[in-house]
């Protein structure tokens, strides 16, 4: 089925990709034009993340993963991964060293770039992943880890020399309603995608999305435990008014029963 993004053969053995035409809106632009909690965020990482390790298990490096390769349909809300133009099959990622070419070429988006690519060095999936930690990075608060000013060497020394501000110490994205400070555990999933060498990283992307689900179980169990306390906060100080009130009205009636004039006014307030 040519509509799926499966990939085919040709009949001379060629590789290539059919995939279906998307009518939606680009990663970012999705997501500055609505209002999302933390867990919606991340769900959609999520998504991206399953896009990315299907092609991973087929043997396919994407190679320029960047908010504008990926599309949220609009008629569904399903998050697509587009744009295979610099994608190498496995067998191009791990060559027969007689086979080895383009040795020393730079491919990619700035911005977006891992070491390896950066220096042109080999690539493999591992080189996804580090991008996936970029885009990860720049949906939870809004800005790059490592900046692209000053042209591509600057941007090259930056990525291979560098590391990105901790998550935790900055603002959150604009578009993350209710967010005061991103959760050290996000920056940890980050940090570990980007890192410099490629054994340091996540060796496939489900190992990554295993942190994100164990991050969004044991957050959200917090979150509800720390609405259900600020729902009983809610009903100790109601409680604690009516009290208070109560006592205010004792002590009036006793201060009244104390004054004979007053007689009347305190039959009121029995009534």
């Amino acid at each position: 089925k040519t509509d799926t993004g499966e990939v085919l053969s040709f009949d001379k053995g060629e590789l290539f990709v059919v995939m279906k035409f998307i009518v939606g809106l680009a990663f970012n632009e999705f997501l500055t034009k609505g209002k999302f909690s933390l867990f919606e965020v991340v769900g959609l990482f999520r998504e991206v993340l399953h896009g990315v390790g299907f092609a991973h298990r087929h043997g396919i490096a994407h190679r320029d993963l960047k908010p504008g390769n990926i599309r949220v349909e609009t008629e569904t809300g399903r998050v697509c991964v587009l744009d295979l133009g610099l994608a190498q099959t496995k067998a191009a990622l791990n060559p027969q060293p007689q086979e080895e070419t383009l040795k020393g070429s730079v491919h990619g988006t700035p911005g977006y770039m891992s070491p390896e690519q950066c220096r042109g060095t080999p690539t493999d999936h591992r080189t996804d992943i580090f991008t996936l930690g970029v885009i990860l990075y720049e949906m939870l608060s809004g800005t790059l880890p490592f900046s692209r000013e000053g042209g591509f060497m600057v941007y090259t020394n930056r990525v291979t020399r560098d590391e990105p501000k901790p998550l935790e110490t900055l603002n959150p994205a604009s578009y993350i309603r209710g967010l005061k400070v991103i959760p050290q555990a996000l920056g940890v999933i980050a940090r570990k995608a980007m890192a410099k060498k490629l054994e340091d990283r996540y060796a496939a992307v489900e190992e990554m999305e295993k942190d994100l689900a164990d991050f969004e179980s044991g957050e959200g169990k917090r979150e509800q435990a720390a609405k259900e306390l600020k729902r009983a906060l809610g009903i100790r100080n109601l409680l604690r008014q009516a009290v208070n009130k109560l006592r205010s009205w004792r002590a009036e009636a006793a201060a009244l029963a104390q004054n004979p004039l007053q007689e009347g006014v305190l039959e009121e307030m029995r009534s």
